[in-house]
């Protein structure tokens, strides 16, 4: 039998690593700088590619990362008042929010044009849940520009 003195560094120990993964599952996707920050809020459009805004300008829940995935890639966290903009080739391309049961939003992507898709936050019968919703140009303009840019992998 393993004596309490024993007992408890290992209780620990796991209790530490329990947390560490925890936490790292949950680590919060970065901001870009100001000057990225600027030039995405100056809604260019590309070329041969479409655009793509994914904000959640809210302060509602702000703290609760939430994930996004573009066509099933991890693409980061959202937090309150933050987005993301991607560049993706034409084409449908598949947004999907929250976790396995997520929602999601379907865009049919065309060159040069630009995409706003509102990650709104509400309360659920099990906590915080995500929903997507396409919006307009104003709308989505001025939803983006209350937020702050976050690195993605796109």
């Amino acid at each position: 039998m393993i004596g309490a003195s024993e007992g408890l560094p290992r209780l620990v120990g796991a209790a530490v690593v329990l947390l560490a993964a925890l936490l790292g599952g949950c680590a919060a996707t970065p901001y870009a700088g100001p000057a990225d920050d600027n030039a995405a809020k100056e809604f260019h459009s590309a070329d041969r590619r479409g655009i793509v805004y994914v904000y959640r300008h809210e302060r509602f829940g702000a703290h609760q990362p939430m994930p996004l995935y573009l066509d099933a890639q991890f693409m980061g966290r959202t937090r309150g008042r933050t987005f993301f903009r991607w560049e993706v080739a034409p084409g449908e391309h598949v947004i999907r929010t929250g976790f396995e049961d997520g929602k999601t939003v379907r865009i049919d992507v065309r060159p040069g044009r630009i995409y706003y898709v509102w990650q709104e936050i509400r309360v659920g019968e099990d906590g915080l849940v995500s929903r997507l919703s396409r919006v307009g140009d104003h709308r989505g303009r001025r939803g983006v520009r209350q937020c702050a840019l976050l690195v993605g992998t796109r």
